[in-house]
């Protein structure tokens, strides 16, 4: 909330500075677009700082009331893709980004950390890759070629 309001409110803001000038017309047809625009902005206003807000704090991803780190949640969700996956069969079941080492999980080549967290990186990473590689195409018929 602190980085999108002020940006909802310039957004808002200027928005009406510029619809302003209708407000003084003295055609009715100004008027009322003026009347449109302005209840428009409000209503935009209302759902960029209110609604919209308290409706995304409602969901929450799981992992991050956990105390585990981002490496941990996206293994997690790849987890869980792989045991959607061979439920249904199906491929395209959740799109996971990969997994790259940081020069804190470097274990030879770093600063420390643990090496054995950077291999599972890599070999993850390095799957993820072999499975872009090798897409198989349905024939006309349907069938994998």
């Amino acid at each position: 909330m602190v980085e999108m309001a002020p940006n909802v409110m310039l957004g808002g803001t200027s928005t009406l500075l510029g619809i302003m000038v209708l407000s003084f017309a003295t055609s009715e047809i100004f008027r009322t677009f003026f009347r449109m625009m302005l209840a428009t902005n409000i209503l935009g206003l209302l759902h960029g700082m209110i609604l919209t807000p308290v409706l995304l704090s409602f969901y929450v991803p799981k992992f991050l009331f956990e105390e585990s780190s981002e490496k941990e949640a996206l293994e997690k969700l790849a987890l869980e893709a792989a045991e959607k996956e061979s439920r249904t069969g199906s491929k395209e079941a959740a799109v996971v980004p990969a997994l790259t080492p940081t020069a804190a999980d470097a274990g030879s080549g770093g600063n420390g950390g643990n090496g054995a967290a950077s291999n599972e990186a890599v070999k993850y990473e390095a799957e993820a890759e072999a499975e872009k590689s090798s897409v198989e195409l349905p024939d006309a018929h349907g069938q994998s070629v």
